[in-house]
């Protein structure tokens, strides 16, 4: 069975992108963000399936509002 990368869809504040970018992409091998619109805050996260329970913990650590789009989670 070949692992595949987590992808997860969210909605976030917009002043709050850069931030969230920062935080994914300095945990080593984690995985990376991509805007999907700025104006909305639309967000998709591409994790590695190694760090799929560490992800979500950092992401609800944050003490930020994000609100993770229903059936957007997936593995590509």
């Amino acid at each position: 069975m070949q692992l595949q990368t987590l992808i997860v869809k969210a909605r976030i504040k917009k002043e709050n992108i850069v931030l969230f970018s920062w935080i994914i992409e300095s945990h080593e091998g984690m995985g990376i963000m991509r805007t999907i619109d700025a104006k909305s805050g639309l967000v998709e996260f591409m994790v590695s399936p190694f760090f799929e329970k560490e992800f979500f913990e950092v992401i609800t650590s944050l003490g930020e509002e994000i609100e993770f789009i229903d059936n957007a989670i997936s593995h590509g």
